[in-house]
């Protein structure tokens, strides 16, 4: 099974390697015509709610509205529903896959293999996702998601991060004008509560 992981993530790096680092520019932003398939994280996701929910210990939530902390304690549908932020920026279908340029990269610091997505749209609501795999198992240890979008003539930046086993956070933060508005969510089901 390790051969077999091993083999695969060595083949993501050659094709990533065939690639050239180059400005993305007008032409560059049409869709491609790049058929791999992109890493679909619903199973990690789906994984990550059934461990969280089979601990039976208690789910926190630490926010900070602008400057205002607050924390609480999650039921377990509260807690789906905030997973639903990050099931919800699934990438994974063939109708998305030509507007997105896939990188993969060893990283030795952190014993993994990035598998980072960028969005070669200007418009497109989610702008990078960055799966970090374990270069020995293969298996998801870290996935940040950053977005953008208008809502009226607010402009809302959201940045997500998910670590395995353990918690993730959803960070907004919005500005039209002069107004500014900052929104921290750190949650968590390993009784860590230093927010990460």
């Amino acid at each position: 099974m390790k051969k077999m992981a091993w083999c695969f993530v060595t083949l993501l790096v050659i094709a990533a390697c065939r690639n050239k680092n180059k400005a993305v520019t007008g032409a560059d932003s049409q869709p491609g015509t790049d058929t791999s398939s992109i890493y679909d994280l619903t199973t990690f996701f789906n994984s990550q709610l059934q461990y969280a929910s089979a601990l039976k210990t208690p789910v926190y939530k630490i926010s900070e509205v602008d400057t205002k902390k607050d924390s609480v304690t999650l039921t377990q549908e509260q807690l789906k529903e905030w997973m639903h932020f990050f099931t919800e920026k699934n990438i994974a279908t063939p109708a998305l896959r030509p507007l997105y340029r896939e990188t993969v990269f060893q990283d030795l610091t952190t014993k993994s293999y990035t598998i980072n997505y960028t969005s070669i749209n200007p418009d497109a609501v989610i702008r990078s996702i960055d799966i970090l795999l374990d270069q020995e198992s293969s298996q998801v240890k870290r996935v940040f998601i950053r977005s953008n979008y208008r809502k009226g003539d607010t402009l809302v930046t959201e940045q997500a991060n998910w670590k395995a086993f353990s918690s993730f956070t959803v960070n907004r933060y919005m500005t039209a004008g002069t107004y500014t508005h900052t929104e921290l969510n750190y949650i968590n089901w390993n009784n860590d509560t230093s927010a990460q």
